[in-house]
């Protein structure tokens, strides 16, 4: 929902903040838990904790970088 994605955003904004990441890393977290939302939305699998989410693909963007 609109509102889990909100907060799911929130977290990783605040993750961000506390790791001290550039904010690329930030709109690149958010891009890589959107794509993976939408490939399961197709998909029609169920949806996984938000919270994991939004860990993994922060730490995933940063390694990126």
């Amino acid at each position: 929902s609109e509102l889990a994605r909100k907060h799911m955003i929130t977290l990783i904004e605040d993750l961000n903040r506390m790791k001290e990441y550039k904010e690329d890393t930030l709109f690149l977290a958010a891009s890589i838990a959107d794509r993976y939302l939408v490939n399961l939305a197709v998909k029609k699998a169920n949806q996984p904790c938000l919270i994991r989410l939004a860990i993994i693909c922060t730490l995933m963007a940063a390694k990126l970088e």
